[in-house]
């Protein structure tokens, strides 16, 4: 079989990417997301989103930040305009006017220090030259206004920008303990189009996921200021030099040399308090379940604790874990989808949301033409340069499509050949003539090049799910998908992977079939450890992890051969802005938390349809009803406006084995997930992006279910009568009678009971933004 060693594959990748991130000779397109930051003198307009203008030689540039106030860990777009466009070579070396983003903090009341800014965790950027990329201070190029980290004639040392970290660490070296290539934010270099406008997408990180920073955390007593900060760069060095000639004559310098961050543009971010407002030391009320609920849930927290003397804990589990939980003694409140037959359980409605595959693939530059051969970059028509690092937002895929993801059907998703039988079958989608079909932007005669957007596998979660039931499900709904899975092959001819042929679907797993290890090609001489399929092909823990994966471009494989003492495989680095090609399976709510793209899936009715507010309630209006009453995707729906994998999660418990307590607090989260929690919004306590107001019936469902839960009396047992013993008693006759469970354990409330029309409109909060 004749297709790249996977470990090859990101250094071809690694490649491309610094040719799609720049026009041939010219400036370069770039859309998507921006994040922005100004310096506290520069006029700023706006709330939420936030406008912040530049100074000086950068007085026309306008950096805007979609969302700025109660911030979690999560994607926005930073967008810019009136900058410089970008001048780059043909192989993709920037050579001058860029803009460099990153995540800053500062003392309560302060403007952010270059010397707290996660920054220079990049070991290696292909399209940046010098130290555009880095900390380090020692260049070739010297800084006049250099003061600080300038050296003696004759010192040798290199230097580099300190980093001090929120708890007060000072690091003085080029890697830092806090933040690597791994777990950074930072965007070295982001480019500017023509018109003189561009974007990227920005991760905010709290100081979870950034401990260096600890943004919405309080550390040593106080909660630190963050900002973020972008640093743009035109065609002079810190030196006074005019670049952007050629190849030996490009910016050089660090974004933190005292020249270059006398430009910084810096933006105020107001980060919510992470853990939320939830006392610490107070009694928990435990939740568990779903993860379709935690983007919810985790907005309603802080208001729930805030109203009561308990907090309320919530712990992401599987649905099998969570139905076994739900028929213990101990039910606590789960989050299920579907009904689990115990006696007196309770179900109530608290979210419509839906399962999603998201996508983050940009569109590169060019290297095979319609015929398949090497383009003269120059003869690249310009409407095809205007693309040129965008991100693809119009992606279509049908269950066979979707079967042949999940089965490493695609030459790309079978790691070392072990399927003989796919040796014909295409390298990945954008090589599949049905998915060109539908998908003409991926076409090679669009422009696209052969290898350069490779993806197959797409990231899934590890376990059972009922997720991933539903996704096969999908999938076996479809005659071309079935026939597909059974050995039939498509119209082009391709097939599916033989290890996959004999696997009883559907099934509440993503399974890896197809596994097989291999010492890759190109590893180092007398190099002993194999590489496996599951290195290379990893699955992720959640549905928010899925998301954030994609937002960052990691790729998570560990396919980079170090040799040493003990030979070992490394993390493949991170996709760049303009490299990136993934897909993954996340949920509706986590796609929009992280601005993912997703993509539009084939209905029964044959339409393809995205999630959004329209069409996951025009879902939800032709749902059908397990055993239980729950209502559940129907997927052979005719209703061409109908996101098929729309699903409605419940809350479930039984009240007859909670405690008052319990019992109060649960009716108290119902009370508020069927009013005030079906407020879409962005701040705490409201319904986030992904997620669509529940529909009226069952809203009042909901506060029925709470209602009876709060009013819940157990049974008084009826007393033993007893008579006077004559004689000492025995051990047997003064032990207490067996508990008896009370005669009539309420039952499940049934969706029909809940009156009104399952599709009508919400009564909260108005018309919701769209999904």
């Amino acid at each position: 079989m004749k297709h790249l060693a996977p470990a090859a594959r990101p250094r071809l990748t690694r490649t491309l990417a610094g040719m799609a991130l720049v026009l041939a000779l010219g400036p370069v397109v770039l859309t998507g997301s921006i994040g922005a930051s100004t310096e506290a003198s520069a006029a700023v307009t706006g709330g939420t989103p936030l406008t912040v203008k530049g100074a000086g030689d950068f007085a026309s540039v306008e950096v805007t930040v979609a969302n700025t106030v109660d911030l979690i860990n999560q994607s926005v777009t930073v967008s810019w305009t009136g900058a410089p466009p970008t001048v780059a070579t043909a192989s993709g070396l920037i050579l001058g006017n860029a803009m460099q983003l990153m995540q800053c903090w500062a003392e309560p009341g302060q403007q952010p220090a270059r010397e707290q800014c996660q920054f220079g965790g990049f070991v290696d950027v292909p399209n940046a030259a010098g130290n555009m990329a880095s900390r380090q201070m020692t260049q070739s190029v010297i800084d006049p206004n250099e003061t600080v980290y300038n050296r003696p004639p004759g010192d040798l040392t290199l230097r580099y920008t300190h980093f001090i970290a929120i708890d007060g660490t000072r690091e003085t070296q080029r890697r830092s303990q806090f933040f690597d290539a791994a777990s950074t934010n930072e965007i070295p270099i982001a480019t500017t189009a023509s018109d003189r406008s561009g974007g990227t997408l920005f991760e905010l990180q709290t100081g979870l996921e950034a401990p260096g920073l600890g943004c919405g955390q309080v550390i040593n007593g106080r909660a630190p200021d963050c900002f973020l900060v972008v640093v743009p760069r035109n065609l002079t060095e810190v030196n006074g030099a005019t670049v952007g000639t050629s190849t030996s004559d490009a910016l050089s310098s660090s974004p933190l040399s005292t020249s270059n961050w006398a430009n910084r543009i810096v933006v105020p971010l107001q980060f919510r308090a992470v853990g939320g407002s939830c006392s610490l030391g107070r009694p928990e009320t435990p939740t568990i379940g779903s993860d379709y609920v935690t983007e919810a849930i985790t907005s309603w927290q802080p208001v729930l604790c805030g109203t009561g003397d308990r907090n309320f804990g919530y712990t992401s589990l599987s649905d099998d874990a969570a139905r076994s939980i739900l028929a213990s003694d101990e039910p606590d409140l789960v989050f299920i989808s579907r009904t689990n037959p115990v006696s007196g359980a309770l179900y109530a409605p608290v979210s419509v949301s839906g399962l999603a595959i998201a996508a983050d693939v940009d569109v590169p530059m060019p290297i095979f033409g319609p015929n398949g051969k090497p383009i003269d970059p120059s003869l690249i028509p310009d409407a095809v340069k205007a693309k040129v690092g965008s991100r693809i937002t119009d992606i279509k895929l049908t269950p066979r499509l979707v079967a042949k993801l999940l089965t490493q059907s695609y030459q790309f998703d079978v790691a070392f050949g072990t399927a003989t039988n796919v040796a014909n079958n295409p390298l990945d989608p954008t090589t599949d003539p049905e998915f060109l079909e539908l998908n003409p932007d991926f076409r090679p005669g669009g422009y696209v090049p052969i290898y350069g957007n490779s993806f197959g596998r797409m990231l899934v979660t590890s376990g059972l799910s009922d997720s991933a039931d539903l996704l096969w499900r999908y999938v076996l709904s479809d005659a071309e998908a079935r026939a597909f899975l059974a050995g039939t092959p498509d119209r082009w001819g391709m097939v599916i992977n033989e290890f996959y042929r004999d696997i009883t679907l559907p099934v509440s797993t993503f399974p890896r079939a197809d596994l097989g290890c291999v010492i890759p090609s190109n590893a180092p001489p007398l190099f002993d450890l194999a590489n496996c399929t599951l290195d290379v092909y990893p699955f992720t823990s959640s549905f928010a992890s899925a998301a954030r994966q994609l937002s960052r471009g990691e790729i998570n494989r560990r396919d980079v051969a170090r040799q040493g003492l003990v030979n070992s495989y490394g993390l493949s680095p991170n996709q760049l802005i303009g490299e990136r090609s993934m897909l993954g399976l996340t949920d509706t709510a986590s796609a929009r938390r992280y601005n993912q793209v997703t993509v539009a899936l084939r209905n029964k009715a044959g339409a393809f349809v995205t999630p959004s507010t329209v069409s996951m309630s025009a879902a939800v209006a032709v749902m059908t009803k397990d055993q239980g009453g729950l209502l559940q995707p129907n997927l052979d729906s005719a209703s061409a406006a109908a996101y098929p994998l729309t699903v409605v999660t419940y809350a479930a418990t039984v009240p007859a084995l909670l405690t008052a307590n319990q019992r109060s607090d649960y009716a108290r989260l119902l009370s508020y997930a069927a009013a005030e929690g079906q407020v879409s919004g962005s701040t705490t306590g409201t319904l986030p992006a992904g997620y669509v107001p529940l529909p009226t019936s069952l809203r009042s469902q909901t506060a029925l279910v709470a209602a009876q839960i709060e009013s819940y009396v157990a049974p008084t047992p009826t007393p033993t009568a007893t008579s006077t013993p004559t004689s000492a008693p025995t051990a047997s006759s003064t032990a207490s009678p067996p508990a008896t469970a009370p005669s009539s354990a309420p039952t499940g409330v049934d969706a029909s009971t809940s009156g009104g029309s399952v599709g009508g409109p919400p009564v909260i909060g108005g018309d919701p933004p769209p999904v």
